[in-house]
């Protein structure tokens, strides 16, 4: 009969993590960290607790048939993995995370044991790589993307109809290993104990200041054949009002935090887009100072770079960093020029296809991943076999059976099956993700 991974019952011995090697020392499982169990080793002693997450409570699961506990420590074994996000648009505040394809999987998994133990309690720690966020305010919004993983996690698991009790806490970036989440048993305690400590950290200034930083601060548009960024103000929205006030609210909680605002303009391109961003970022500085904060404040401008428009973006900073960029915009002219090359940057990446539709040929622009279509598996032509509802090709017209033609402007024609595959590949990899 085998042995519980979670319940410290006391059978032949065994490893307390309930891998394929439990009946030996061979132990490699990344929950038991090669321990055999407490309960052999040190009988009448408290048990210590193991030193990677994933081993429980006894209570927790005293209850659950052992069959039930052998489903759940091996669905649990195996991490719940992210899709890759792209930092400069995520916003972990109001953003979800997307499970990838194994994640969601795997996730269902949990789900059908959970169900079996509704009175189960579960804990969920989120994790980032270590360099997600990077900067003065790291630590913060690494945390913040982490719990947003766990909740993810856990409100997917409820809409799955799991009644348990489930904890959700973000760790943050604790290794290399990326974006993921561990799922293991909790007594019923540690989960409220869980549930605070998340409480706390959006309680605290770190993750209230981050959270203020990332509000929106649009701007209204201007005709820049006749607007002067020299002479004239640009018009916030009424929502960039608001949001000044908030940020300038956490900001005087701490006035030695120091920050930088990056100013962007809306298309179209022009001479003055450097200008008009930058004069934006100084006028938000401005209005943080009307507002009371007395922080040290830099603001760039880098004019057009995306279609995300006219705005500015807030980051916490050092106050030398602060000092330098001041002192490079001082120098005028020549610096303010050199800004202007970052309006050279290449236009966003994108995955054009020529797909031949009945007896038409039509160019598809993807921007984004996941793509939202199917290829035939290794057969010519390559065609569309399948389409997500409501996704990226679907809304750009790409139908089933349109054959493939072309891959960012290079002919198919003449190629193996594996060649065409590596292109498409290829382009959609270098796509950010939604």
């Amino acid at each position: 009969q085998a042995p519980s991974c979670f319940a410290r019952v006391s059978l032949v011995s065994h490893c307390s993590c309930l891998c394929d090697a439990w009946m030996g020392n061979n132990c490699t499982c990344k929950h038991g960290d090669n321990q055999r169990d407490s309960d052999e080793l040190f009988p009448g002693k408290e048990a210590p607790k193991a030193a990677v997450p994933g081993t429980g409570d006894i209570d927790a699961f005293k209850d659950v048939d052992l069959s039930v506990q052998y489903e759940l420590a091996q669905a649990l074994q195996t991490d719940l993995s992210f899709v890759a996000i792209d930092l400069s648009t995520f916003d972990p505040f109001k953003d979800k995370p997307t499970l990838s394809a194994a994640g969601i999987e795997q996730l269902s998994k949990i789900a059908d044991v959970l169900k079996k133990a509704p009175e189960t309690c579960i804990r969920v720690f989120g994790y980032v790589g270590v360099h997600t966020y990077v900067g003065p305010a790291a630590t913060a919004n690494n945390s913040v993307l982490a719990l947003a993983q766990a909740r993810h996690v856990r409100d997917s698991l409820q809409k799955m109809d799991c009644r348990n009790m489930i904890a959700a806490k973000g760790i943050g970036a604790a290794d290399s290993k990326g974006c993921r989440c561990e799922l293991a048993v909790c007594s019923a305690e540690e989960a409220s104990q869980f549930d605070k400590e998340a409480a706390q950290m959006e309680n605290s200034f770190d993750y209230r200041l981050a959270k203020a930083l990332r509000l929106d601060l649009p701007f209204e548009g201007v005709d820049l054949k006749i607007f002067d960024p020299d002479m004239e103000k640009s018009e916030f929205k009424p929502e960039a009002l608001e949001n000044l006030k908030r940020m300038a609210g956490a900001l005087q909680e701490s006035p030695s935090t120091a920050v930088c605002i990056d100013g962007y303009s809306g298309p179209p391109r022009h001479d003055n887009c450097v200008k008009l961003s930058l004069a934006r970022a100084r006028q938000v500085r401005a209005s943080l100072v009307e507002l009371g904060c007395v922080n040290k404040i830099a603001a760039k401008g880098y004019g057009l770079v995306d279609d995300r428009g006219p705005r500015c973006e807030l980051y916490v900073t050092t106050p030398e960093e602060v000092d330098r960029i001041e002192a490079e915009l001082a120098q005028g002219g020549a610096a303010v020029a050199a800004l202007a090359e970052v309006n050279e940057v290449p236009e966003a990446p994108a995955l054009n296809i020529l797909f031949r539709h009945q007896s038409n040929e039509v160019s598809i622009v993807l921007k984004y991943r996941p793509l939202g279509l199917t290829f035939t598996d290794d057969t010519l032509p390559v065609q569309i076999t399948k389409l997500a509802g409501g996704g990226q090709a679907e809304q750009l017209g790409v139908k089933i059976g349109m054959e493939v033609l072309a891959v960012n402007g290079e002919s198919v024609d003449g190629l193996q099956f594996k060649a065409i595959h590596e292109m498409l590949h290829r382009g959609a990899m270098s796509l950010p993700s939604s």
